[in-house]
């Protein structure tokens, strides 16, 4: 491990704008000694160069895994200010708002959300997220819109394929659903929670060799 981080940080000693370096390093030393020694690197990294957006998205989510809310959303913040409309600011925006949206915040949320699709209106992380909104306000037309724009763009994107079957399901398009939960359950395989709530359904429709 020490052998492999020497050789990465030679690489970035020669080359210091080499950013795909510098994230594999910070992933390599989280991966072997913890999000202690990945935070350590960042904080480094992001002395000699501030405006270095991918790898202070980084130090957000070592924030976030450990449980630090409050210095990740002050990081996406930073970002935000630093990386006006580029992408960079844009994952921060969505990011921002999913920490809001679980937190209760929700015109907060729903504010960057639109802010990012006013933008970049195929923003595939904000549409699931105004997906997910338009599911829990049962606005399930518009939720379909959305999830369906973003499986367009990102067809093996198992989240918004098993949010789509979800809303199906509470709209009682119970074709759909089920043709829904059978794209998501060959996507991911092993997650149960599509094969559960697919039984579910086929139990409900008495389908019951199926379930």
């Amino acid at each position: 491990n020490e052998a492999v981080e020497s050789v990465l940080e030679e690489l970035i000693a020669r080359q210091p704008d080499n950013q795909t370096a510098k994230l594999t390093l910070v992933q390599f030393a989280t991966g072997s000694r913890g999000a202690g020694a990945g935070e350590e690197i960042l904080q480094r990294f992001l002395g000699d160069a501030p405006d270095a957006h991918e790898l202070r998205l980084l130090l957000a989510q070592v924030y976030q895994v450990t449980e630090r809310q409050d210095e990740a959303v002050a990081t996406y913040e930073q970002v935000i200010s630093r990386a006006g409309n580029e992408d960079p600011a844009l994952t921060a925006k969505t990011r921002l708002a999913a920490i809001e949206l679980a937190q209760g915040n929700t015109e907060v949320g729903e504010t960057l959300i639109e802010e990012v699709l006013a933008i970049d209106s195929i923003n595939t992380d904000a549409l699931v997220l105004r997906g997910a909104l338009n599911y829990d306000r049962d606005m399930l037309k518009a939720a379909v819109s959305d999830l369906r724009s973003v499986l367009r763009q990102e067809p093996e994107n198992q989240r918004a394929q098993l949010l789509l079957a979800r809303t199906h399901n509470k709209a009682e398009d119970y074709v759909l659903a089920k043709d829904a939960y059978r794209r998501a359950i060959q996507m991911e395989p092993d997650n149960a929670q599509s094969t559960l709530e697919l039984v579910a359904l086929l139990v409900r429709e008495r389908e019951l060799d199926e379930a």
